[in-house]
């Protein structure tokens, strides 16, 4: 078999690589996106909204680490804005 396997999506292909790539820990992260998703909803419905807010940070940095980075990708022709 001398084609590669490529998975399309709407930013761009991944080869069978790539999605293996990013699938070990898959189970580890999602762990801590439920701890964190968890905090983040109690403190804002106690009205703690800095640590609500610090959460959210912490989310988004998580769900970025697991996408892919190359010519392909979204986040690689995306200028950093140093918001989060």
């Amino acid at each position: 078999m001398s084609e590669k396997l490529v998975g399309r999506t709407k930013h761009g292909e991944l080869t069978l690589d790539q999605l293996a790539s990013i699938q070990p820990g898959m189970a580890r992260v999602m762990e801590e996106v439920a701890h964190r998703y968890s905090l983040m909803y109690y403190a804002c419905k106690g009205g703690n909204w800095e640590l609500g807010h610090h959460e959210l940070k912490e989310l988004r940095g998580l769900f970025r680490s697991l996408q892919p980075r190359g010519p392909n990708t979204r986040l690689s022709s995306r200028p950093s804005s140093g918001n989060t």
